[in-house]
């Protein structure tokens, strides 16, 4: 369970890292040489993949549907992160070009994983693609709001005020995205998330106090996120995890 108090005291006291989201080292798995096309998996199901399965064996909804769709767009969200970090000096135009990235970066998802807020999901959709939908949008919100925390520094450090009201606006929308999702998927929904999501909420909470903790409206969003934290958060046995995000 997490007080407001400990939320803002943890919080207020990190800043984010330009080493990786929320400070965390890249592994540096890829080189300059690798074809990302030939590693990218193909979007088929399984029966496309074994299409002489023996007729014994167990069959299931991956069967005739594929989930690779969802793997390869949250793969390609992150690569945007790990190349908008590649830089020595970075600029604000070029840290805007990566948050435009970034904010297209899932117009092209199939129906099934796109968010379409309280509606009601597509035909194909189901507890998978949900948990897939989750993952997807609460992983652009957590990059756009670390990329718009390095333009704020970077505005701040060079007097730049009419980027500094677009930055405000943007970190609006980006506790809006973020509330609307929390608060309308299913909480089981989320749960399924959990490990992953709840480092990434607390990431996103910084944006919060940007604003200003003693406002009337970001104490009423700080304590609905501080509310769905506490039911998130919640693992019997085990110590509050308070590690920083990167999980995919």
């Amino acid at each position: 369970m997490v007080s407001r108090a400990e939320f803002i005291r943890k919080i207020a006291n990190e800043s984010p890292s330009t080493l990786g989201i929320a400070g965390r080292q890249f592994l540096n798995l890829l080189a300059p040489s690798d074809n990302l096309e030939a590693l990218t998996p193909l979007e088929i199901t399984d029966l496309e993949l074994y299409p002489s399965l023996p007729a014994s064996t167990p069959s299931w909804h991956g069967d005739k549907m594929s989930y690779i769709p969802g793997l390869n767009h949250l793969v390609n969200l992150f690569m945007i992160w790990y190349q908008s970090q590649q830089e020595y000096a970075i600029s604000l135009s070029r840290l805007q070009h990566y948050v435009e990235l970034v904010h297209s970066a899932l117009d092209h998802l199939p129906p099934e994983l796109r968010w379409r807020g309280g509606l009601s999901r597509p035909p194909k959709s189901n507890f998978g693609t949900d948990v897939q939908t989750v993952n997807l949008y609460i992983t652009q919100i957590h990059i756009r709001s670390s990329l718009l925390e390095q333009m704020d520094r970077l505005a701040t450090e060079q007097g730049a005020a009419a980027t500094l009201v677009d930055i405000v606006r943007e970190r609006q929308r980006i506790i809006d995205d973020m509330l609307a999702i929390v608060y309308q998927m299913p909480e089981e929904t989320l749960e399924a998330n959990g490990h992953s999501l709840v480092p990434k909420l607390r990431d996103i909470g910084l944006a919060l106090l940007r604003e200003g903790p003693d406002t009337g409206a970001t104490l009423v969003n700080l304590d609905r996120l501080l509310a769905k934290l506490e039911r998130l958060d919640f693992r019997p046995g085990m110590r509050q995890d308070q590690t920083s995000p990167s999980s995919v």
